[in-house]
């Protein structure tokens, strides 16, 4: 029989819905699809011991050490540990530990929810079916081929194709019982170490305290000329915007220890140096008073100084 004979629930077993998951299962070449978590998933990471032990680290080349003694404290809770990171870190440098994270783990899920799906349908189905050249092929043994004859009476293949030949099977469910959560890999832990053990490195040298006063001197900037936060997705980190809607830029494209910036401005994309952003500052929230200026340039002289 096509595909498309065995495709039928009464022959298959199968709900529409439920052909995709035995495709993805059984598929003997590589799939490309993997589930994909939203960024919220990320508040239930788990997080070694060394893990911790990084994120302390980190936290004290911040000069943070009210979140050295709560991961010191009887009492972690994942999401706390994921606020605190994100707290610590640079925008670009959290959403690649988190997006790898999300990315293992998503992985992870689909190569269990496939091991799920055969393992449901093997033990579910009555007659299995193989495949080759685009031609599907049922094994009856039979005695049950003629008891189903017997008992439908059909006068023609085609009939007995109408007829059922596996029962309903439901993949669902088992299908979303499983995921990372219930399999004992531990890549994403093993990544996540990998990645904090960087960054701790890295920040020894005490840059990431220097981030963090460029960081504030830089909001600063943005309260004197009228730059506000508007929104703040998790993915792209808080987003700005002039009063006037005609600057706007997200801060993960801002490279405090580079100084650099990238933004738009009547729509149309711009990089610039921090320094020189305050033009195009000025030009959308016309008019600024003297004073504001000076403070304005008072604060862009400390990145000239400190870059």
């Amino acid at each position: 029989m096509d595909r498309d004979q065995w495709e039928q629930q009464h022959i298959s077993g199968l709900h529409e819905e439920d052909l995709w998951r035995y495709y993805e299962a059984f598929s003997n070449n590589y799939s490309s699809y993997y589930e994909e978590y939203d960024d919220e998933e990320f508040n239930y990471a788990t997080f070694s011991d060394k893990s911790l032990e990084y994120i302390s680290q980190i936290a004290l080349h911040s000069n943070r050490r009210d979140i050295v003694d709560y991961l010191n404290g009887d009492k972690v809770e994942g999401e706390v540990v994921v606020k605190y990171l994100a707290d610590l870190l640079p925008q670009k440098e959290f959403e690649e530990i988190k997006d790898e994270w999300l990315t293992d783990v998503g992985y992870e899920t689909t190569r269990m929810r496939n091991i799920a799906t055969r393992e449901e349908y093997e033990k579910e189905v009555m007659y299995d079916v193989s495949s080759g050249g685009g031609e599907y092929e049922i094994e009856i043994p039979m005695d049950d081929f003629i008891e189903i004859v017997e008992k439908e009476n059909p006068l023609t293949f085609a009939e007995f194709l109408e007829m059922e030949i596996n029962p309903e099977i439901d993949l669902e469910n088992s299908y979303y019982d499983a995921g990372y959560y219930n399999s004992d890999f531990t890549e994403h832990i093993d990544n996540m170490d990998r990645n904090l053990k960087k960054l701790a490195e890295e920040y020894s040298d005490g840059s990431l305290v220097d981030y963090h006063n460029r960081l504030m001197e830089f909001r600063k900037l943005l309260e004197s000329v009228g730059i506000e936060v508007t929104s703040s997705p998790w993915r792209d980190g808080d987003t700005y915007t002039s009063k006037d809607g005609r600057i706007s830029f997200l801060e993960k494209e801002l490279d405090i220890l580079e100084g650099k910036i990238k933004f738009t401005y009547d729509g149309k994309d711009h990089q610039t140096s921090i320094d020189d952003f305050v033009n195009w500052a000025h030009n959308s929230v016309l008019p600024l008073q003297y004073e504001s200026r000076k403070v304005i340039k008072g604060i862009l002289k400390q990145f000239v100084l400190k870059g």
